[in-house]
């Protein structure tokens, strides 16, 4: 008996009429582009077995209105839910130690808009675990719709254009910092 333990690159890109998505327990990581312009996407459940998210994964889908995460989720690669313009919150586990690293053969220069979460403009809410160290550049760039964040006493960094365009934006507590 075979088991899929991975959604591979490009695997669904552009899958225009997919509506939902159910991911089995077999599965421990979502690759590049896997699900990349599934425009009709609106909701995914991604289970406890599934450790990372990788690069441009859910980018595009800008049906996107919910998305569960597992408690095992460790790590969200650079761009994963870029302009996923109609998801309003999410909440990031308390695992989740990497957000929106850039691929490390990335030949992408450092300013390039879009990170992990920009372009969610109806993006209004997100929490930050514990653990995570940095904010990378233009991670919630142009999310307009952000009214407050908290940031954790772990992040030491808040990367070049983090925050730009979250026009929104009325509270941004980082009485956690010492």
């Amino acid at each position: 008996r075979y088991y899929v333990t991975e959604i591979d690159n490009h695997a669904f890109q552009g899958c225009e009429t997919i509506e939902s998505v159910v991911i089995p327990n077999t599965v421990t990581e979502i690759k590049r582009y896997a699900f990349y312009c599934c425009n009709s996407l609106t909701s995914i459940i991604i289970p406890d077995s599934v450790t990372r998210i990788g690069d441009w994964a859910f980018s595009g889908c800008t049906g996107l209105e919910e998305i569960q995460l597992p408690e095992s989720l460790k790590r969200i690669d650079y761009q994963a839910f870029k302009d996923c313009s109609s998801l309003k919150e999410i909440i990031l586990p308390a695992g989740v130690t990497s957000l929106g690293v850039k691929p490390s053969n990335s030949i992408m220069d450092a300013h390039m808009v879009g990170g992990v979460f920009s372009g969610c403009s109806a993006l209004e809410r997100i929490n930050l675990p514990e653990g995570i160290s940095s904010i990378e550049n233009n991670t919630f760039f142009g999310c307009a719709s952000l009214k407050e964040i908290q940031l954790p006493q772990s992040v030491t960094k808040i990367g070049d254009s983090a925050f730009s365009g979250c026009t929104a934006l009325t509270e941004l507590d980082v009485s956690n910092f010492n």
